[in-house]
């Protein structure tokens, strides 16, 4: 899944997005760059760059986004390697500080602690100097992470808000879906009366699931009924069709729309490396 995570600091609030590093999330770690606006690069300081690694900075390149990396792990390998992973990341045109780039390496250890203050500071300083600015008069705009059906709340939705206040009962239209807002949660599962940006929010309150990635926007009353009107929104089958002669025809029902985006990628790919085709008739969350 992709979280998101509201860390306070001295400085102000940083909101994490957090996305698996598994090789059948890439569309997951692709999303979670177009939404940033600082990569964090996590490199394990006793694995070192891998093939998934390699791929965020192929993602976190074609956003053009600024890039800090993380070295965790310290406490458990030696410190020879945090110098082998700078060579690493050379390798892949991300040049350390230390060695004359303008790429921030931060040694931490998730377990201990250590360096996670230092990690934090060079975030604030970071976006002090890309000058990062928001506001929160007017409606609420931002994105969907994620997106899931939950029992005795209907579909909701996980928005990082990067613009205006979201408040109890507000319209709005999100991609080809519309609601009003009946219930708002923050990261930690505590009820909300309103949100702001730039914090990630739960939202209940959707007509129909919404499509991860669709851009979410407040609303009035009168834009809201005059979307509702032009129709439902259809059902979104990642796929649909007859029966194969032949093939293992499989229906897919996932906990979230990452989830089942992952699996029926893997599936395809499966069905690639054997002779026997594997089918998804359909594919849907609930």
């Amino acid at each position: 899944h992709l979280g998101a995570y509201t860390a306070t600091t001295p400085q102000g609030q940083i909101v994490f997005l957090d996305t698996p590093g598994h090789e059948a999330f890439s569309k997951i770690r692709q999303r979670g760059v177009h939404v940033a606006d600082i990569a964090i690069l996590v490199v394990a300081a006793d694995d070192g760059i891998m093939p998934q690694t390699i791929e965020a900075i192929k993602h976190i390149k074609a956003a053009d986004l600024p890039v800090i990396v993380a070295i965790n792990k310290i406490d458990k390998a030696e410190k020879t390697r945090l110098e082998v992973i700078k060579r690493q990341l050379a390798q892949h045109d991300l040049l350390p500080e230390e060695w004359g780039g303008q790429i921030v390496c931060a040694p931490i250890s998730a377990l201990t602690g250590q360096g996670i203050d230092h990690l934090l500071e060079m975030i604030i300083l970071q976006a002090q100097i890309m000058e990062l600015r928001t506001t929160l008069q007017g409606f609420a705009r931002g994105y969907v992470l994620e997106a899931e059906i939950e029992k005795g709340r209907g579909p909701v939705a996980t928005i990082i808000l990067q613009h205006g206040t979201l408040k109890l009962g507000d319209y709005f239209i999100c991609g080809e879906t519309t609601g009003r807002v009946t219930s708002l949660f923050n990261s930690y599962g505590e009820s909300l009366e309103s949100a702001v940006c730039p914090h990630p929010v739960q939202v209940a309150g959707f007509s129909q699931l919404p499509e991860v990635g669709d851009f979410f926007e407040g609303s009035d009353k009168e834009h809201y009924l005059k979307q509702r009107s032009q129709g439902s929104l259809q059902e979104r089958d990642v796929q649909k069709g007859l029966r194969r002669e032949g093939a293992v025809h499989l229906i897919v029902k996932s906990d979230n729309f990452s989830t089942q985006e992952a699996l029926v990628d893997s599936i395809a790919k499966l069905s690639k490396k054997t002779p026997i085709e594997f089918h998804v008739v359909q594919a849907s969350v609930g």
